[in-house]
C-alpha cells in the first residue's frame, strides 16, 4: 500500500502565513453524528462482506473504486468525480501539501488558499496499520473529501462532515469503508492515532502531479 511522491518540494512553515489565516480543520474535537467504536466498525465491515458475497441490492457504482492500491493523486480523482456526482460542484487547481502535524490533526486546507495539508504521520499510521488498500484508501478519501469540500464552499465543519458521509454512502454503499468512517469517528474507529507522538509543521511537501486532470486540456 505504498504511495510515491513524483517530487518532494520542502518549505520551511515559518515562511508560509497558513496556520496564521483562517483554516478548515479536520479534528479529534469535532463530534460525529455515529460514534462507531473500532470493533463495531469490523462488525459492521464483515456484515458487508457477508451480503456482498451472498448477493443482494445493485452495486453502488463506486464500490469498486477504491480496491486496488493507488497514488494519492488517483484518490483525489474520485474525490472530485463523486463530490461532482452529488453535489454538481467543482473546482480545479487544488494542491497537497503532507507535513507532521499533532496527531488529533487530520489535514486543513487554508480558505482561499489552494492548497489541502494533510497530516503526513497519519498518513504514514495508516498506511502500516491497514489490512487491504481498500481500507487506507478509503481512509484517505474521507480526509481529502472533507477538505475538498471547504475549497468548494462548504466551511462549516458540521456541513463538510455531513456532506462527506452522504456522498460516501451514495457513491459507495453503507458497507464500505469509506462510509463508515466519514459517519463515524476515525480517532474512535483507529485509537492507535491518539497517540502518536505527531508532529510541528515545521516543514510541508508539495505533492507534485497531485491533480493532473486540471492541466490535461493544456498540454499539447
Amino acid at each position: 500500500m505504498n504511495f510515491m511522491l513524483d517530487c518532494e518540494v520542502y518549505y520551511d512553515i515559518s515562511s508560509l502565513t497558513m496556520l496564521n489565516s483562517k483554516v478548515c480543520a479536520l479534528l479529534i474535537v469535532y463530534p460525529s453524528f455515529m460514534a462507531y467504536s473500532s470493533d463495531e466498525f469490523n462488525e459492521k465491515r464483515n456484515i458487508g462482506e457477508v451480503r456482498k458475497n451472498a448477493g443482494g441490492a445493485s452495486t453502488p457504482i463506486f464500490a469498486h473504486a477504491l480496491d486496488s492500491k493507488m497514488e494519492l493523486g488517483e484518490i483525489f480523482s474520485i474525490v472530485k468525480r463523486t463530490v461532482r456526482m452529488v453535489t454538481g460542484k467543482e473546482r480545479e487547481g487544488v494542491g497537497l501539501m503532507l507535513a507532521s502535524l499533532p496527531a488529533t490533526l487530520g489535514a486543513f486546507w487554508e480558505v482561499g488558499g489552494n492548497y489541502i495539508v494533510v497530516n503526513e504521520v497519519l498518513l504514514e499510521a495508516m498506511r502500516r496499520h491497514c489490512s487491504n488498500p481498500r481500507e487506507f484508501n478509503a481512509f484517505v478519501y474521507v480526509i481529502l473529501t472533507h477538505e475538498y469540500l471547504h475549497s468548494i464552499g462548504y466551511l462549516d465543519e458540521l456541513s463538510a462532515r455531513k456532506v462527506t458521509a452522504q456522498i460516501a454512502r451514495r457513491c459507495f454503499g453503507e458497507e464500505h469503508e469509506a462510509w463508515l468512517l466519514s459517519s463515524g469517528d476515525i480517532w474512535e474507529i483507529y485509537p492507535l492515532l491518539k497517540y502518536l507522538p505527531g508532529g510541528t509543521g515545521e516543514r510541508l511537501k508539495v505533492v507534485t502531479n497531485f491533480d493532473p486532470e486540471a492541466t490535461r486540456g493544456y498540454i499539447y
